[in-house]
């Protein structure tokens, strides 16, 4: 992937957002998109690798499109700045857990993964899953390599102690949250000819959260 190139454009894209510019760097557009498809490939096939869940998933229906949804939003810039692609084992729409990638206009690389703000019967299977299996999220939370990595899981959360939950909970700051993440940025270099290897490391040190999210959210 041609990074320099793609944070130029995207640059570009983000000073001249307007749909009459876009069209006429289409063609650049394209040209980008398929090194991106290309790489979100490599690393769906990485992952394969150490999760057998992610195998065969076509890597377009993991991009997202670059095209804002401004129907509620006051920015009305019609285009994202950034590439993007979520990896998962169900379709995007089921909002489950699954890896996450971007590219912005800045040439930062973000990697990370979970669930965002997850539908209400989700968010309640979670939390019951805590209070009836903490071993389970304590496996991971817990376990030194996790932690040097990530720190702490990430995500919004409510002040007050969810209702039908105790306050005493050794875990209470988990169920108290609202979205369950964790993720890494980095720089990207010039000279960096693939990013593959660098986002694969960091979903295989994701690998157990996600696995934990997926038995916890059903």
């Amino acid at each position: 992937m041609n990074y320099d190139k793609l944070t130029k454009f995207l640059k570009a894209l983000s000073n001249n957002n307007n749909k009459e510019w876009f069209e006429a760097h289409k063609e650049e557009y394209l040209g980008l998109r398929k090194e991106f498809e290309n790489l979100v490939r490599d690393v769906i096939l990485g992952i394969g690798e150490f999760d057998n869940k992610i195998k065969l998933i076509e890597p377009k229906t993991a991009m997202f499109r670059i095209n804002r949804d401004v129907r509620f939003s006051k920015d009305k810039s019609p285009y994202k700045t950034h590439f993007s692609a979520a990896i998962s084992n169900r379709p995007k729409r089921e909002g489950m857990p699954g890896y996450y990638f971007e590219i912005n206009k800045d040439g930062q690389l973000f990697i990370g993964g979970g669930m965002w703000m997850p539908e209400p019967d989700k968010l309640k299977n979670i939390r019951d899953h805590i209070v009836q299996q903490p071993e389970a999220l304590e496996d991971v939370v817990y376990d030194k390599e996790f932690a040097d990595y990530f720190g702490d899981l990430n995500g919004e959360s409510l002040i007050r102690v969810p209702r039908g939950y105790d306050e005493t909970n050794p875990l209470i700051k988990y169920i108290k949250m609202k979205s369950f993440t964790v993720g890494k940025e980095y720089k990207l270099s010039r000279t960096q000819e693939n990013s593959a290897d660098k986002i694969l490391k960091v979903f295989k040190q994701m690998h157990p959260f996600i696995e934990w999210l997926r038995e916890a959210a059903i």
